[in-house]
């Protein structure tokens, strides 16, 4: 098995990746930057209508955010949450992915309790329970 993500966007050169996919009749996991989804609202409808997985990929895209306090993570990860349902509604937003791969303890465990993400790691990629 292979698993295809795309992080940091969605971008504008997002189409065309969407364009290829579904090409080749393929599905990959997107890791949206929070602060990007409204923008390209369009896009992230389009991710979740031809069956893409969402994945949460913080509001600003910190790196040192496990440095952070945790009410600063819990913001980060439910703002991203937030935006995505705001442009579709009910979306499951399957994980959640640290930005350069930066998980701590503490970012984990935040994670844990926001409703929708599940911790990912950048390589290989573990689904909700196994963390």
């Amino acid at each position: 098995m292979v698993a295809l993500t795309f992080d940091d966007g969605p971008w504008e050169d997002t189409p065309a990746v969407l364009d290829l996919l579904a090409q080749h009749h393929i599905k990959a996991t997107f890791c949206m930057v929070g602060r990007q989804v409204a923008a390209h609202a369009a896009l992230v409808q389009r991710m979740a209508a031809e069956g893409h997985t969402l994945c949460n990929h913080t509001w600003s895209h910190d790196e040192m955010l496990p440095s952070r306090p945790a009410d600063r993570i819990r913001t980060e990860l439910q703002r991203t949450n937030d935006a995505i349902h705001a442009v579709v509604p009910g979306a499951p937003i399957r994980y959640y992915r640290a930005p350069g791969g930066n998980f701590t303890p503490q970012v984990v465990s935040v994670a844990a309790g926001i409703p929708s993400p599940r911790c990912e790691r950048s390589c290989p990629t573990w689904p909700a329970g196994s963390h």
